[in-house]
């Protein structure tokens, strides 16, 4: 959104992901990208090669839209559809992640202190484990347990009695 000449008033201005390098490497490389995978036998996980193919499709006009109109002011414009991506497209992401986070402000965290931890790995793996469930299922319960433990370790110094930690409660 950008604001108009009238203070108070906005309007729509429409992203234009096509005119990224992100877009234009993507879409110049993907196929390949995939194919090559395939020949080497390590193919691109299905949902994978469907959310980085559906990103060329965000917010294209060609591939689909809405028209919005203001019955006020009598403007239409076209609005493309969104690619409601997960993982890899920034506009939807980024969305994705600001709702994640209102409503675990408002519906889910207590109004208490705590600490958000989060476990990253090197992009050589990333692929890897997102294609092998069982993998990262391990290697997240393990990063719970050691973050439970050292949280357990430092409310006992503290003279906390029976200290668990959220992360560990079922």
């Amino acid at each position: 959104m950008g604001q108009s000449a009238t203070a108070g008033q906005y309007t729509y201005r429409r992203r234009q992901p096509e005119e990224t390098v992100l877009y234009k490497t993507l879409a110049a490389n993907v196929e390949t990208f995939i194919a090559d995978r395939e020949v080497e036998g390590r193919p691109v996980p299905v949902r994978v090669a469907k959310e980085l193919r559906d990103y060329l499709t965000c917010g294209i006009l060609q591939c689909g839209f809405v028209r919005i109109f203001c019955p006020g002011c009598q403007h239409e414009e076209a609005v493309g559809y969104s690619c409601k991506g997960r993982g890899f497209c920034p506009s939807c992401f980024g969305k994705r992640m600001a709702e994640a986070v209102e409503h675990l402000i408002d519906h889910v965290l207590p109004h208490a202190p705590y600490r958000q931890w989060a476990l990253t790995f090197p992009f050589a793996l990333r692929f890897w484990l997102a294609a092998n469930n069982r993998l990262l299922s391990k290697i997240n319960k393990i990063a719970t347990s050691e973050i439970g433990k050292f949280y357990t370790k430092k409310a006992k110094a503290e003279d906390i009695a029976a200290p668990l930690p959220g992360a560990n409660r079922t």
